[in-house]
Parts: C-alpha cells; sequence; structure tokens
C-alpha cells in the first residue's frame, strides 16, 4: 500500500507499507522534496504491528491514526519517546 502526503510546498511524500510472511515492510521515502535539507532520503525498517488510536478533543479534529510499532528502526513521521511511526491520519 503506498501513503502519498505532501510538504507544505507540495512535494510529495511517500510512504510504502508491504504486509508479507507475518512482516510488515516500511519505506519512507522523502527524496522528493526540494527543502528537505540533509536529512531527506529513502529509509527502510520492519515492524512487528500496525496499531489505530482514536483521538479526540485534541483541536486538531475527531480522527483515527494508524501507527506503526514494535519496529527495527524509527524512520519518517514518529514519535521517538514511544517509539511509534504514523502512517495515517483519518479525520472523521
Amino acid at each position: 500500500m503506498r501513503i502519498t502526503s505532501y510538504t507544505i510546498e507540495g512535494d510529495p511524500i511517500l510512504n510504502d507499507v508491504v504486509y508479507k510472511n507475518g512482516v510488515i515492510k516500511y519505506t519512507y521515502d522523502s527524496s522528493r522534496d526540494k527543502h528537505g535539507g540533509k536529512a531527506k532520503g529513502k529509509y527502510k525498517t520492519q515492524c512487528k504491528k500496525i496499531e489505530t488510536r482514536e483521538i479526540s478533543g485534541d483541536g486538531e479534529g475527531d480522527r483515527t491514526e494508524y501507527i506503526l510499532t514494535g519496529c527495527e528502526e524509527i524512520i519518517g513521521t514518529h514519535d521517538s519517546d514511544n517509539e511509534e511511526i504514523y502512517i495515517l491520519n483519518k479525520w472523521k
């Protein structure tokens, strides 16, 4: 599955999630981000689970967050403290 998001400037950020043989392979590709600086590039990791979290009352609107947990490396849009990678928000 490919999830494409865009920077404020309109550059694509690609998130590829592939589930095969009990393993979730995740690729974060910011190589097309013209304003990404030195950190832009293509990064890969493997994760154990995709989880959902219901969010409300935080001022951004009610939504479902889809996150990857149990990852070998924390890459892309993430929360380092909780070792979670954010892959999608679905607003209600």
